[in-house]
């Protein structure tokens, strides 16, 4: 089962304030030649992969079930209910 984030009002610098997701680490291609272990001189920088967002957000969104809470605080949505949220905003 996919599993999503949502932020409703995005604190992000570069965004702006506006509703953003996080897609779990799978849904990125295993070519992507920023992967870690992929092969060339941009291996293993994947922005994904480093500080806040690769060790926690990713890691508890890979072991955390939709319908849960990443540390009991951050939902945890499926696809289905991505689709609602955005749909009704």
């Amino acid at each position: 089962m996919e599993r999503f984030l949502i932020a409703f009002n995005s604190g992000n610098r570069i965004t702006g304030p506006i509703l953003i997701t996080t897609s779990p680490r799978s849904s990125c291609p295993l070519a992507c030649p920023l992967r870690k272990g992929a092969t060339g001189q941009e291996a293993g920088v994947c922005y994904a992969e480093h500080g806040y967002l690769g060790h926690y957000i990713w890691t508890g969104l890979d072991r955390t079930q939709a319908g849960q809470k990443i540390s009991g605080r951050i939902p945890v949505y499926s696809f289905d209910e991505l689709l609602a949220i955005v749909r009704n905003r």
